[in-house]
């Protein structure tokens, strides 16, 4: 089984946050197509090199938070989903339909949040359904 640093999770997600935050006042398609890009690194690949996530794990090294493992694979679907939503926010963007663009950042805040700020992985909880019913 992978793990992941729950505390690099946790800062990832509150990065996020702010960089949707951020979007949602200034550049929302250039700041979705980052998180797109983080995001099919992180969901799809092994490699060490999302810049999301090397920023976390430096802050975590900052903070001195201790390493908590959690099981990887909720979290990849998570960074799965978050890839493709990304990739439907910067279309809208990029297609000028702002306003739907908006609405799909505005749920991605609340699920980034609520990760950063309650621990709770809402599609992991979805991806742990679906194994559940197999």
């Amino acid at each position: 089984m992978n793990t992941l640093n729950k505390s690099v999770v946790r800062i990832t997600a509150f990065l996020t946050v702010l960089l949707l935050l951020g979007g949602l006042f200034s550049m929302l398609k250039w700041v979705a197509l980052i998180l797109c890009f983080d995001a099919l690194i992180r969901g799809f690949t092994n490699l060490p090199i999302s810049p999301l996530h090397r920023a976390a794990r430096a802050q975590s090294k900052i903070l001195r938070r201790g390493a908590t493992p959690v099981d990887a694979a909720p979290y990849r679907f998570a960074a799965r989903i978050g890839f493709a939503v990304y990739a439907l926010i910067t279309l809208l963007a990029f297609t000028g339909l702002i306003a739907p663009a908006r609405i799909l950042t505005q749920l991605m805040v609340l699920a980034a949040g609520v990760e950063a700020f309650a621990g709770i992985n809402i599609w992991g909880k979805v991806y742990t359904l679906l194994h559940k019913s197999r």
